[in-house]
């Protein structure tokens, strides 16, 4: 085999091509190039990406914990954001038991229980947000309403449904959360159009997966 001769004071991201294989410098080292050696695992975005690099991303956090894997690839015309998502399962947080009896008041959006619903973004971004919930009353009967709070900003998401007495009923939210910056909570909250010292909630469940980030 010949001996690939790389050149002395490579420039950051330079390449070179030997028997059908390429290398590039990453300020430090000579590495094989993505499109050759498929996509690597990282724990942070990658510093200096080139169009169509894909990598295999998990942070060292939640989703170290939870096993979950987001494969992205670099779009340099790809706007503020540029790795884009193209496979893995969202991040996600489950609440399986009843919660309540909880006090709710009027037109104010509350976690229920005290008891947060929340994930914590990885990276800046634009996400697919899915929230699940059942929800149950003991008195009257009254709007609730489900809503996903994207940092400080109540109510970015909404879904509603009228609860009539000792009625339980399963709501859902879903939609798109965009221009979150990273380590930003993301969480499923409650409300009433009239107060309520007899709101429970159960099965609760909050995902969150990627469109594109950076």
């Amino acid at each position: 085999m010949t001996a690939i001769d790389f050149p002395n004071s490579p420039t950051t991201n330079q390449t070179l091509t030997s028997g059908g294989v390429t290398w590039r410098y990453d300020g430090s080292k000579w590495k094989l190039d993505g499109y050759a050696s498929g996509p690597t695992y990282e724990t942070s975005l990658p510093g200096s990406p080139v169009d169509g690099q894909e990598i295999y991303y998990q942070d060292t956090g939640k989703m170290a914990t939870d096993g979950v894997v987001w494969h992205l690839r670099y779009r340099s015309a790809g706007g503020t954001y540029k790795w884009e998502f193209v496979g893995g399962s969202p991040l996600s947080t489950t609440l399986n038991a009843v919660a309540g009896p909880s006090t709710v008041n009027a037109n104010t959006w509350s976690d229920v229980a005290s008891t947060a619903i929340s994930l914590t973004t990885p990276l800046a971004g634009d996400y697919a947000v899915k929230g699940f919930s059942g929800v149950y009353r003991t008195t009257g009967s009254y709007n609730t309403l489900l809503g996903i709070k994207k940092d400080t900003t109540e109510g970015e998401l909404i879904n509603y449904t009228q609860i009539d007495d000792a009625y339980w009923v399963s709501m859902a939210v879903v939609g798109d959360i965009t221009g979150i910056a990273a380590s930003k909570s993301i969480a499923l909250r409650y409300r009433t159009d009239a107060n309520t010292t007899g709101f429970y909630r159960a099965n609760a469940r909050l995902e969150i997966r990627p469109i594109r980030v950076g």
